[in-house]
């Protein structure tokens, strides 16, 4: 067996190591012999100074150490050992001829797994250092069966993950193909222009906090369903290239609520996921206005979830920059003046300054 410390996969066929620390050569001389009567490869050190030097080249098994040594006693040396995260784990043996209780207490509260007592019985020692050895080895085969669950498992899970973006990619890709007049980039664009956005957001003082890589992760696949819902409404609307009546506006307003019960429908069983929570928001909430003038809800301000207020701005800008059957593409000047007026109080302040800063690496439509 090998310890974590050295690295999976190094030479799995070499003997367990014991890393011997007494300043009496007798007592050294002593324990070899008895640690390699049961297989085992002893590493005899001197005293703590060559012990160390040992540790920093390789790491034993497991380590016994003498308590009295003059350049420095083994609890000083426990205690080191311990506090290094490449030794730390390492089970570490006290020997001593005269252990009270609390020198027994002390050890092991800096913690060593064990004490031996002078003068040595060989079938006790090699026991004790059999018991503590196969602990150890038990402990790693434990970590090393973790370390490979845990591989198992997040792969599974970034399986799952690029499910569910690919079924969401793919009802975005139909709702978007049910639609005439609907530009050829806009979903790829959103996408684009919500991570990069929610990017430059991060590093705001107002949202450094807020906005996590999981989060920037999640929005730039969330925001390409936005428009789900228009999948329900009647094509002779979303194909008009002209004005719509006041009872075609109404219908074409109810396209998130439409969104949320398509979304509901399909994905009942994963309200509570993570990644479907946010695309869901983003359906549902992306035509909410700032000022509370939005629809369908009426929410205001924070009260709309933050991925939603970030899709809000992209989706315009993105209609405003696109050329359509019934419009031309705006030029930069025309969009900005018609996001600061007619628009004025759709979006929250702060993320439509960071906007502005951030425009030019935003893709524009097409």
């Amino acid at each position: 067996m090998w310890s974590y410390d050295r690295g999976i996969g190094m030479d799995i066929d070499r003997r367990p190591s014991v890393l011997i620390v007494d300043d009496e050569k007798m007592t050294r001389v002593l324990l070899a012999k008895m640690i390699e009567d049961i297989g085992y490869e002893p590493w005899l050190c001197d005293g703590t100074k060559e012990a160390f030097e040992q540790l920093n080249k390789e790491l034993p098994d497991l380590i016994v150490s003498d308590v009295a040594m003059p350049e420095m006693d083994g609890y000083t040396f426990c205690e080191l050992v311990k506090k290094e995260p490449r030794t730390k784990d390492i089970p570490f043996i006290f020997v001593s001829a005269i252990i009270s209780n609390n020198e027994k207490i002390k050890g092991l509260k800096l913690g060593a797994v064990d004490y031996i007592t002078k003068p040595y019985i060989k079938e006790e020692v090699q026991i004790r250092i059999q018991t503590h050895m196969k602990l150890r080895q038990m402990q790693e085969q434990m970590e090393q069966n973790n370390y490979q669950l845990n591989v198992m498992v997040k792969k599974q899970m970034q399986t799952i993950e690029n499910a569910k973006k690919t079924s969401l990619i793919a009802l975005a890709k139909v709702t978007e193909g049910n639609m005439i007049i609907t530009t050829e980039n806009h979903l790829e664009n959103v996408s684009y222009n919500s991570r990069m956005l929610a990017q430059a957001l991060a590093f705001t003082h107002k949202y450094e906090n807020r906005i996590s890589d999981r989060f920037i992760e999640l929005i730039e696949t969330a925001s390409m369903i936005h428009d789900i819902g228009k999948i329900a409404v009647p094509p002779a609307i979303l194909d008009k290239p002209g004005d719509l009546t006041e009872e075609e506006q109404k219908e074409m307003r109810l396209h998130p609520e439409y969104g949320k019960r398509i979304f509901d429908e399909v994905f009942r069983d994963m309200k509570e996921d993570e990644f479907m929570s946010m695309a869901r928001n983003v359906v549902m909430y992306h035509h909410e206005r700032f000022d509370g003038t939005g629809y369908p809800y009426g929410l205001k301000g924070e009260e709309i979830p933050l991925e939603a207020r970030i899709v809000a701005i992209v989706d315009v800008y993105d209609a405003l920059r696109s050329e359509k059957v019934y419009k031309r593409a705006y030029t930069l000047e025309e969009a900005k003046e018609r996001m600061d007026t007619i628009y004025k109080g759709y979006f929250e302040p702060d993320i439509v300054d960071v906007f502005w800063k951030v425009e030019k690496q935003l893709k524009k439509g097409k």
